[in-house]
């Protein structure tokens, strides 16, 4: 689970706890889902984009691979997102797009010499 801090304290309404009394031994202040005001707490860890060294898409990974990544040295953060990634002893922000260091090959998709790819690629 990955505690993200929201700037000016406001949550959005899909984010929020939902109102009202909860049933079960989970009720109350203790509950896994209620969280203090400006923090909320996400399972998915926010979305994050992956770019190759050479700037291409690759992937979209969660907030905590990416940060993985960043503090392994094997990425760059190009951007950061909104909130923070808190620690114990730290908040770190938490970033939106990273850059890999190396480059990754990917293979690109082989075209079949057919007539009706020939048809395809001159639009008829």
């Amino acid at each position: 689970m990955v505690e993200v801090a929201r700037e000016g304290g406001d949550v959005p309404p899909e984010l929020s706890p939902k109102a009202g009394p909860k049933a079960g031994p989970k009720a109350g202040p203790s509950a896994e889902n209620s969280t203090a005001p400006g923090v909320v707490r996400r399972s998915d860890g926010g979305r994050v984009l992956v770019l190759n060294a050479s700037y291409e898409p690759l992937n979209v990974c969660n907030a905590r691979r990416a940060f993985v990544l960043v503090d392994r040295g094997k990425s760059e953060v190009l951007e950061h997102g909104l909130g923070h990634l808190l620690t114990a002893t730290h908040a770190f922000a938490l970033p939106s797009v990273i850059r890999l260091i190396y480059l990754i090959k990917r293979p690109r998709p082989q075209m079949r010499l057919s007539l009706r790819e020939v048809f395809n690629r001159d639009c008829y």
